[in-house]
Formats: structure tokens, sequence, C-alpha cells
């Protein structure tokens, strides 16, 4: 993840406010998250590196925090985790969020494929078809998902999706998220009555 500076700190703080805000970063991290940067800014206010300089050097448990705010926000804009799971298990799963990058033209999730995942479109756009009558199902913009029917069910995915440009998406494997869910008996049950 890229995070781009400025040399003037007025605009610093309003790039990461901008940052904090797009992602819905709680008040707790987003706090912190400035107060970082305002510490960095006055250890050292020569520096013209991008931002994710100031990420990396963040201490490893503010980083943490940081990615598990922005993805409990991606796993909360979909309605099967708003309205099914608690916050510490959507907490839990962000661990096992993963991240990935595709060119364009490039197949994010194939048709048919048996490694359920759901993905969340973060940057770009991609193209649902049908594989073999290459109709398009739907386009998926930033902030859509897909996956669910696998995701959520013994079925294979019914739609390719490819990516039109540069895309960006987080996504979580099925398998990974139950390896979470034995950790949540309560919440298992919950995890098998899904509907889809």
């Amino acid at each position: 993840m890229k995070f781009f500076i400025s040399p003037n700190p007025s605009e610093q703080v309003f790039k990461m406010s901008k940052f904090i805000n797009k992602n819905r970063l709680s008040k707790d991290v987003s706090k912190d998250v400035k107060a970082y940067l305002k510490y960095l800014m006055e250890e050292d206010n020569n520096r013209k590196e991008d931002e994710q300089e100031y990420f990396d050097v963040m201490p490893k448990s503010l980083q943490k925090r940081v990615f598990a705010d922005m993805y409990v926000g991606l796993l909360k804009n979909i309605p099967a985790f708003n309205k099914n799971f608690r916050e510490d298990l959507l907490r839990a799963l962000t661990n096992k969020m993963k991240e990935q990058t595709i060119g364009p033209g490039e197949i994010i999730c194939p048709e048919d494929c048996g490694d359920a995942a759901l993905y969340v479109m973060v940057k770009g756009q991609a193209e649902l078809y049908f594989e073999r009558t290459k109709q398009t199902a739907k386009i998926v913009r930033v902030g859509d998902f897909f996956g669910e029917v696998a995701f959520f069910s013994d079925r294979r995915n019914s739609v390719c999706a490819r990516s039109d440009n540069y895309s960006r998406v987080f996504y979580l494997e099925e398998n990974e998220m139950m390896k979470i869910v034995n950790d949540f008996p309560d919440q298992k049950v919950t995890v098998i009555s899904l509907p889809l």
C-alpha cells in the first residue's frame, strides 16, 4: 500500500486525514496514526519520502491496528458479515485477509474454481462474466464484493472475474475463515446457516 506525503506538513496531515476518512478508521486508531505522523514530522521535517516509508516505520502493533480497522470496514460493507458476526470475530478475520494486485485482463477468480474466497474490490474494476458464453454478468467496482456463492456454500463460482485495468482486491479464503470461526463456537452456527 502506497501513501504519498507532501513536503508541506499541513498538506501531509490533510492527506492522512483523507486516508483515515476514506478507510473509515476508528477515532482511536485515527488519533494514534495522526500522533505518530506528527511525531515523525517533528523528528525529521526534512524528509521528503512517501507515506509508505512512514507506514513501514510505524510499530508493527500500530500497523496491525490500521489494517484491522480498514479490513473490518470492508467486511462490514458485506451484509452477511455485518448482520451476522460480532466485531471481535470480524477483527480476528482481518488477520487472515490478503491483498492482491491484478493487471489488465488477468483473471482474479476463475469460474468453477475449487478455492473459495470472498473478494472486495479496493481499486479499479473487474468484469464478472460467464466463461462459456462470454456474456457479462456484472461490472464490479470499488467497494463491491464477489465470490460469495462459493464462499458461503458448497457450490463453485458460476462466473469468472477479469480485471479491466490495474486493480487491487482484498480477499479472505473460506478455509482461513473457518479456522478462525472455530475459536468462536457460538458464531460457527451462524456461518453454517448463512443464507445466500
